[in-house]
This record gives structure tokens, C-alpha cells and sequence, in this order.
């Protein structure tokens, strides 16, 4: 779970960072709270950017869960460990591959998730 933390503080951090200023400040204008201003203003607009640091976390921790079997935590590392202890190139790459494939069905499930998102998620609203 670890592996999750860069990419979603990265891109929560940068979203918020890129939120038009000129917007905050037309917010600020119209009598907005901190409280409301960030709920309703800056979380919208930085929501795109999150979300895509969500997706990439998710797909970075399918490649990196392999690791957990050389803990004995199991998984598809398994298939690839119980490969190099049998010096059996063919299966740590079909361990690889499959590891691939769930890599990009995740990624393909974030990406028709995004696709199906209503406007204001994606960001398109604003533009």
C-alpha cells in the first residue's frame, strides 16, 4: 500500500497547486468560506488530477504486488517466484505476462470509469 502514496499525493498536490487562481480569488469575491471554497471550488477543478494519480496507484501497486510473494504474501508473484526457483524461464514470463495483462485490464477499467464519469469529473465541464 505503500506504493500508492506518491502518486496520489503527487497529483492531489499538483491539482490543487494548478487550481486557476483567478478563480479562487472570483470565489473569495462572492463570499465563500475556506470550508466552501475548497469543497466546492478547488476540489472540482483539481478532481481530473486526483483521479489520475488514483489510477496510476492502482495499476503501480498490480505491478508491484508481485513483490509480496517473496515475502510469502502469494498472488500472481508466485507463479513467478516458484519460476526462478525452478529455473523455469517460460514461467516467470507467463507469470510476467499475466501480471501484464492484469496491469492493463485495471488501467482499461480506470479508463472506461473515466470515460462513463459525467463531465465535471473529467473536467470537461469547466473548460
Amino acid at each position: 500500500m505503500l506504493f500508492a502514496v506518491p502518486p496520489l499525493l503527487t497529483n492531489a498536490y499538483v491539482g490543487m497547486r494548478e487550481v486557476d487562481r483567478d478563480v479562487v480569488r472570483a470565489a473569495r469575491g462572492m463570499g465563500m468560506t475556506g470550508r466552501q471554497l475548497l469543497l466546492r471550488v478547488e476540489v472540482p477543478l483539481a478532481l481530473p488530477l486526483i483521479l489520475t494519480g488514483v489510477r496510476l496507484a492502482a495499476v503501480q501497486l498490480v505491478a508491484t504486488a508481485t513483490l509480496a510473494a517473496l515475502a510469502g504474501g502469494g498472488g500472481l508473484g508466485r507463479i513467478i517466484t516458484a519460476g526462478f526457483n525452478l529455473a523455469s524461464t517460460p514461467q516467470v514470463v507467463a507469470g510476467a505476462i499475466l501480471v501484464a495483462v492484469f496491469a492493463l485490464i485495471v488501467e482499461g477499467s480506470f479508463e472506461l470509469g473515466q470515460r462513463l464519469a459525467p463531465d465535471w469529473v473529467r473536467g470537461e465541464e469547466f473548460r
